[in-house]
C-alpha cells in the first residue's frame, strides 16, 4: 500500500527494492529496509540514505552513468591502484617515523 510522506505513522516501514543489471544475465536485487521509529520520518530516511551509501549504491549508478571502454577502463583502475599504493606507502612512512619517537 502506498502513502505518502506526511501519512507515515510510528511502526511504519520504508522499503526499498533496488534491481541491478551486472550484465546480460545476472541480476542483483537488493531489499532495503528501514523502520520509522516516534513518527520521525526525516530520521528514516537519513538512516536510508546512510544504508544505500554503505552498501554503495551511489557510487555505482555515478559508475553506470555513461559507457566506459575498457581501455579506459583499464587505465583509470591503473591509476587507482597507483593512488591506493602511494596512500599506503605514506601511511607505513608515518607509522614509522611515529614509532620512533
Amino acid at each position: 500500500m502506498k502513502k505518502n510522506i506526511e501519512s507515515i505513522e510510528q511502526g511504519d516501514i520504508l522499503m526499498v527494492c533496488l534491481i541491478l543489471n551486472d550484465n546480460l544475465f545476472s541480476i542483483k536485487i537488493m531489499p532495503v529496509v528501514v523502520h520509522v521509529r516516534d513518527g520521525n520520518v526525516g530520521k528514516s530516511l537519513m538512516q536510508l540514505k546512510r544504508t544505500l551509501i554503505k552498501e554503495g549504491l551511489f557510487k555505482e549508478l555515478k559508475k553506470r552513468k555513461f559507457y566506459v571502454k575498457p581501455s579506459l577502463a583499464r587505465k583509470l583502475k591503473r591509476e587507482a591502484a597507483e593512488k591506493q599504493r602511494n596512500k599506503d606507502l605514506k601511511r607505513e612512512i608515518r607509522a614509522a617515523l611515529k614509532a620512533d619517537f
